[in-house]
């Protein structure tokens, strides 16, 4: 299916245009009951193809939202909050939750009334729960803006929660409190006090010039995975592994991760992975190893190079890395 935005009468819809393949009773529901999620609200037939008008009047594509005020704990609580709402509803009707688009592309943001959401899509069936964990990783990974997410702890354990193959919303929820870098703090005094200062100066460094750059022209603060033509595989549990993925490509193995990364993992083969640019695009090849190279979930087959997208998690065994 494809997206774009468009301006009638001042007023913003986004337009889809494809073949509508969901059952037509998802589509009246929807319609009739008028979830929190845009509906399309006319269709206009050209051919095989059907384009639908959804209306996104006074809300924004999350994307901009994220890029100009970034998401901090209480926004990805409510986005939790409406993923968890908007998958009970589809219980109570029966409406297959992989037809609601979940991505930055089709996300809307409504800062008048704080609410999210989400594209309804007769065209195209996705796979809800990936394109979570996807937009998730992409928030939390502070991609979209500087102190996008506030603290390294709450980040590293929202990236860990993220970065599960039993990945389930309603367990974040349940164990928020003791997820919330917030609550941490609160509970240990008004400040955290690290006795270590070559550690806490090794991680400001890493802030100022390992993720973000300063636009003259501006002065505004801009996340480098970005602007820059340089993308990394970034460490899950291990989040001060980054990975260029260089022009000439890069092999990814036990005894490289071990001395260029300080990282073991037995399950790594010696010669695990590639992943490697062409043609602009980023791809990954599993080189015959033991115990396989996933992407999202899903075991790669072995010599077979398949194409990647930023927000993708690619692991080798159970070593998870977000490409940014």
């Amino acid at each position: 299916m494809n997206l774009e935005n468009l301006e009638v009468g001042g007023r913003s819809f986004t337009v889809a245009a494809g073949e509508p393949i969901c059952p037509l009773y998802m589509r009246e529901t929807i319609l009739k009951n008028g979830f929190d999620c845009l509906i399309p609200v006319s269709f206009t037939k050209k051919g095989s193809q059907i384009k639908a008008l959804y209306e996104t009047d006074t809300k924004r594509p999350a994307v901009n939202y994220l890029m100009e005020n970034g998401a901090d704990e209480h926004w990805i609580k409510n986005f939790f909050l409406s993923l968890d709402g908007l998958l009970s509803v589809c219980g109570e009707y029966l409406i297959d939750p992989d037809y609601i688009s979940i991505d930055n592309k089709s996300v809307y943001y409504s800062e008048d009334s704080g609410e999210i959401s989400y594209i309804f899509n007769p065209f195209e069936k996705g796979d809800f729960k990936s394109s979570c964990r996807k937009l998730l990783a992409d928030i939390t990974g502070n991609y979209f803006i500087d102190h996008a997410v506030s603290g390294e702890l709450f980040r590293e354990r929202m990236l860990r929660e993220v970065g599960k193959r039993d990945f389930n919303i309603r367990n974040i929820l349940a164990r928020w409190e003791s997820l919330s870098y917030c609550e941490v703090r609160e509970q240990t005094g008004e400040k955290q006090k690290r006795t270590d200062k070559k550690f806490e100066i090794a991680y400001l460094i890493k802030d100022i010039i390992g993720r973000f750059y300063k636009k003259e022209e501006t002065n505004s603060t801009v996340a480098v995975a970005n602007t820059s033509g340089e993308m990394c595989l970034t460490g899950i549990c291990s989040i001060n592994t980054r990975i260029p993925i260089k022009e000439e490509g890069v092999t990814v193995g036990r005894s490289m991760l071990q001395k260029d990364f300080g990282l073991f993992n037995s399950g790594i083969g010696k010669i695990h992975a590639r992943v490697y640019k062409q043609d602009g695009y980023i791809y990954a090849t599993d080189l015959g190893s033991k115990n396989g190279t996933y992407l999202n979930g899903d075991l790669l087959e072995k010599r077979v190079p398949v194409k990647m997208e930023r927000g993708d998690i690619l692991a080798f065994s159970d070593e998870e890395f977000i490409l940014c």
